[in-house]
C-alpha cells in the first residue's frame, strides 16, 4: 500500500471508526455499534467541517468480526478497513488486554496511522486499575512507524460506560464527539433534546391517531368525536394540575432528601406539560414554569455530583429565558456561573468556557452596578473573572488572565476591607494572590511572584491561627502548606 493512501483526508475514508474488541464481548460490541449507526446527526451539522473532516449524515463503523489468518497475522479485510477508518475504537476489557488479534489491530493503527485517534471505551463490567487490566500493551505505550512497541507510555484519553464512569449515555457521547469533532456536552445535549423530542411526538401522535379514528368511522360517532374535543381541553387544564403537583411533589420530596425521586417528579411535571408548551410556545407563563423545573433539575443533577447533566439542564432554563427575553434571576445567575463555564472548562472546550464566563462577567457586571453592596453578586462577579483567567492562563494569553485575575483581586481587597469578619472574602483575596503569582511567575516576573505569594501566606496563616473552628480549616492548611512550598522554590532558584 502506497504512503498516499496510508495518509487519506478523513473525508475521503470509508469508515468513521474501526471498532476493535475482544470476541468474548461481542454482545457489548454489538449494542456499541448499534448505538453509532443509529445516532442522529442533526442536519444542521451535516457537512460542517471539523478537525475531522466534514460531520457525515450517519457514523459508517467497521466492527471487525475476523480473527488471526494463519501464521498469526491479521485477515487482509480487516487490515483494508484499518486503513480506510478515520479513528479506532477499543472497547477496553479484561479480555480485550489478553486479546492477541486487539493488540495486533491496535498496534497496526497506531503505526500505520499515526495522526488518527484511538479512542478507549471501557466495557461496563471492568474493574479494579482499568489501565493495567483492560489496556493492551499496543494501547499503553508508544508505536513507532515501523510498528514497534515502546517502553514509552501513553495516557490515552478513556470514555467509560460504568455507572461509576461516565455511564453509557455521556461515555457514547464521548466517543461519538471524537468522531465527529465536536465537544462532548454539544453532543450529549443534543442526543437528550432528540430522546425527549421523539418521547413527545410518539405521545401526541398516539393521541391524534386515536382521536381522528374515532372521529371519522360515521356521521354518529363524529358528535362523539366533537365531545372528545371537549374531554380533550378539560384535560389540558388537568395536565396543567397535575404537572404543578408534580412540581410539588418535586419539592417535597427534595426536603425529604430524596434526590432520585425530586428529579423523577420534575422529570414528570415537565413530560406531562409538554404538549401544551409546544402548541402555546408564547404563553410566558408556560414556559416560565418549564424554565423553573428545569433550573430545579439542574441544582438536584449539581448536589448529585452530575455536572453535565446538570450544565445541560441550566442550558435549557436559560435558553427558554433568552428566547421570550426573560430576566434572569438571581439563582439562574448563580448556577450558571458556578456550573456552565467550570463544567466547559473541566472538558476541554476553552473556547466555549471563556464566551460563558464572559457572559456570565457581564450579567454580574450589571448586576453590581444596581447594588454595589450586595455580596453575593461581588462574589458572582469575582468567580466570573477568576474563570475567565484560568481560560485565558491555558490558552497561553497571560497578559489578558493577568488582568481578569487583577479585576479579580481587587474585588476580593475591596470586599475583605469592607466585610472584615467573613472569612470567605479574605480567603478568596490569598487564593488571588495565589493566581497571580502563578502568572507572574511564568512572564519572568519573579519579584512581584514572590510578593504575591508572601501577601496570599500572610493571609491563610492568620485564618488558620484565628478560625480554628472554620469548616474550611484543613483546607485552609492545604492552602498555606501550597504556598510554603512555593516560597521554598522561589527560594531555592534564586
Amino acid at each position: 500500500m502506497g504512503w498516499s493512501s496510508l495518509m487519506s483526508p478523513p473525508d475521503a475514508l470509508k469508515y468513521c471508526a474501526f471498532l476493535s474488541y475482544s470476541h468474548k464481548d461481542t454482545t457489548t460490541a454489538k449494542r456499541v455499534h448499534s448505538l453509532l449507526e443509529r445516532f442522529q446527526i442533526g442536519a444542521d451539522l451535516a457537512g460542517r467541517r471539523t478537525s475531522m473532516g466534514p460531520i457525515p449524515k450517519t457514523l459508517k463503523v467497521f466492527r471487525d468480526r475476523h480473527d488471526f489468518e494463519a501464521g498469526g497475522a491479521l485477515a487482509s479485510q480487516t487490515i483494508a478497513a484499518i486503513d480506510d477508518s478515520a479513528a479506532l475504537i477499543l472497547l477496553a476489557s479484561p479480555d480485550a488486554a489478553k486479546s492477541a488479534p486487539v493488540n495486533e489491530e491496535v498496534r497496526q493503527f497506531k503505526s500505520r496511522h499515526p495522526g488518527r485517534p484511538v479512542i478507549p471505551l471501557i466495557c461496563e463490567h471492568a474493574s479494579g486499575d482499568v489501565e493495567a487490566i483492560c489496556f493492551p500493551r499496543a494501547l499503553r505505550y508508544e508505536v513507532t512507524p515501523d510498528g514497534s512497541i515502546t517502553d514509552t507510555p501513553v495516557q490515552p484519553l478513556a470514555a467509560d460506560l460504568r455507572d461509576s464512569g461516565d455511564g453509557r449515555e455521556l461515555a457514547m457521547a464521548k466517543v461519538i464527539a471524537r468522531l465527529i469533532g465536536l465537544a462532548p456536552d454539544e453532543v450529549y445535549r443534543r442526543a437528550e433534546r432528540e430522546r425527549r423530542r421523539r418521547k413527545r411526538n410518539w405521545i401526541v401522535g398516539l393521541a391524534f391517531i386515536t382521536v381522528l379514528l374515532a372521529g371519522l368511522t360515521s356521521w354518529a360517532e363524529f358528535n362523539s368525536w366533537m365531545a372528545t374535543t371537549q374531554h380533550s381541553i378539560a384535560e389540558i387544564q388537568r395536565k396543567q394540575t397535575l404537572s404543578v403537583s408534580n412540581e410539588k411533589l418535586g419539592d417535597f420530596e427534595l426536603t425529604r432528601g430524596n434526590r432520585a425521586g425530586a428529579l423523577e417528579a420534575y422529570h414528570a411535571s415537565l413530560d406531562v406539560m409538554a404538549p401544551i408548551r409546544d402548541k402555546y410556545p408564547s404563553n410566558i407563563e408556560l414556559q416560565r414554569f418549564a424554565a423553573r423545573t428545569h433550573e430545579k433539575i439542574g441544582l438536584v443533577l449539581r448536589d448529585q455530583g452530575k455536572l453535565l447533566e446538570a450544565m445541560n439542564a441550566f442550558h435549557d432554563s436559560l435558553a427558554i429565558r433568552e428566547r421570550l427575553a426573560l430576566e434572569p434571576t438571581n439563582s439562574d445567575l448563580t448556577d450558571w456561573i458556578s456550573i456552565v463555564p467550570n463544567v466547559l472548562l473541566t472538558y476541554g472546550n476553552l473556547p466555549e468556557a471563556l464566551e460563558a464566563f464572559r457572559n456570565s462577567l457581564r450579567v454580574a457586571d450589571s448586576l453590581v452596578k444596581i447594588d454595589p453592596a450586595n455580596a453575593n453578586w461581588q462574589r458572582d462577579l469575582s468567580r466570573s473573572y477568576e474563570g475567565a483567567g484560568a481560560v485565558l492562563q491555558a490558552q497561553g494569553n497571560l497578559p489578558e488572565a493577568l488582568q481578569a485575575y487583577r479585576k479579580r483581586h481587587t474585588i476580593a481587597e475591596r470586599m475583605a476591607t469592607t466585610i472584615p469578619s467573613d472569612t470567605w472574602w479574605r480567603w478568596d483575596l490569598s487564593v488571588s494572590f495565589g493566581a497571580l503569582a502563578r502568572v507572574h511567575s511564568r512572564t519572568g516576573q519573579l519579584h512581584e511572584a514572590r510578593e504575591s505569594l508572601a501577601s496570599g501566606r500572610a493571609i491563610l496563616a492568620r485564618l488558620v491561627s484565628e478560625h480554628s473552628d472554620d469548616a474550611n480549616w484543613e483546607q485552609w492548611k492545604q492552602e498555606l502548606a501550597w504556598f510554603d512550598k512555593q516560597i521554598e522554590i522561589g527560594a531555592r532558584e534564586r
